[in-house]
C-alpha cells in the first residue's frame, strides 16, 4: 500500500529516502481521512483520544472477527 517491499532479500523500510516517502504519503492518506492535520498527527503518532478510539475500534474488529464477543469478561 505505501509502496515499500519488505520480504526475506529486502526491507525497503531501512531505505531512508523510500522510508521518508512512505512516511509522507501515509501521513497525507490520513490528512485526508481526517480532514485536518492536528487530527492526522495524533493519529500517525498513535496519541490522543482520537488515536486511542481507533485502536480501540481495531480491536474490537480484530476480536469478533475472531470469535471472541466484545464487553465480556475474559474466562478466569
Amino acid at each position: 500500500e505505501l509502496g515499500l517491499r519488505v520480504d526475506n532479500d529486502v526491507d525497503d523500510r531501512l531505505d531512508p529516502a523510500k522510508a521518508i516517502d512512505a512516511q509522507a504519503r501515509y501521513l497525507a492518506k490520513l490528512y485526508r481521512q481526517n480532514k485536518t492535520w492536528e487530527l492526522a498527527v495524533e493519529r500517525y503518532m498513535g496519541t490522543g483520544p482520537v488515536a486511542r478510539e481507533y485502536v480501540a475500534d481495531v480491536a474490537k474488529v480484530r476480536a469478533l472477527a475472531s470469535g471472541v464477543k466484545v464487553g465480556t469478561p475474559p474466562p478466569s
